[in-house]
């Protein structure tokens, strides 16, 4: 079975937190390679020799950041990323699971531990309950820590990442396109991760950033988005219905 890319994301006053991930999990059998993707206020800063990390200029957020790292994963492995404003209990668990399951499970193009403090938790973006009762397929997961397949890098190699350097709706591309490839997205409560709350950007711009960058999809992907995005409607009306008769 093929091992995997692990990419660490960090910026400024984040660096600790992403020398704590890369000593717990450089050791890892399951990787084939592990970077840092950084930036930082101070532009002399610099990694220490004994970290693979690759300096990118400050005005990079999330979305020109999985550009360099894409364009750096040529070999398309199936690549698991991790933003240094998490924590978790056990993240060399969390590296094998990742690699278990999707090689266990050929279908899963999309894959997601279970994140606290995120707008698409499990009951807003299910689809339906798998075998393992743990795994759940998902109409939409959570960027902040989440691997794919690598083949799906492909299609984003096609797409302009200097309309959007904040980097919403890279998520949304690989997930249709997974579906669009007969596999599918899911989120796995056997791993748990914390998200530090708070962002250094603007939500609105984000938004504007990615519904440019959206455009660039065809008609096919742009109906699965429109699908997927009707089902994590129809699960919110369904949760504001419940939560009404709780009231009552």
């Amino acid at each position: 079975m093929n091992k995997i890319a692990v990419y660490i994301i960090s910026w400024s006053d984040r660096h600790d937190c992403a020398i704590r991930i890369y000593n717990e999990i450089a050791g890892n059998e399951k990787i084939e390679k592990i970077n840092i993707i950084y930036s930082d206020n101070d532009p002399s800063y610099r990694f220490s020799s004994q970290y693979n990390a690759i300096l990118i200029d400050n005005e990079a957020f999330w979305g020109r950041k999985f550009e360099l790292l894409m364009n750096h994963n040529l070999d398309n492995l199936d690549t698991l990323i991790i933003h240094a404003d998490t924590s978790c209990e056990n993240w060399n668990k969390l590296v094998y699971r990742f690699y278990q399951v999707t090689n266990k499970y050929k279908n899963i193009g999309v894959w997601a531990p279970k994140i606290d403090n995120t707008s698409w938790y499990k009951e807003k973006v299910i689809i339906s309950s798998t075998n393992d009762p743990h795994i759940a397929v998902v109409a939409q997961t959570d960027g902040i820590v989440f691997g794919f397949k690598g083949f799906l890098l492909d299609r984003l190699r096609g797409m302009n990442f200097e309309v959007n350097n904040l980097g919403w709706g890279i998520d949304w591309v690989l997930i249709v396109n997974a579906f669009i490839q007969k596999s599918y997205a899911v989120i796995d409560d056997y791993c748990f991760v914390r998200h530090f709350q708070g962002t250094g950007y603007l939500r609105g711009l984000a938004n504007k950033q990615m519904n440019i960058f959206l455009e660039q999809m065809d008609f096919h992907e742009k109906i699965i988005l429109q699908l997927l995005n009707l089902k994590i409607k129809q699960n919110l009306e369904k949760i504001n219905l419940q939560q009404a008769r709780q009231g009552n």
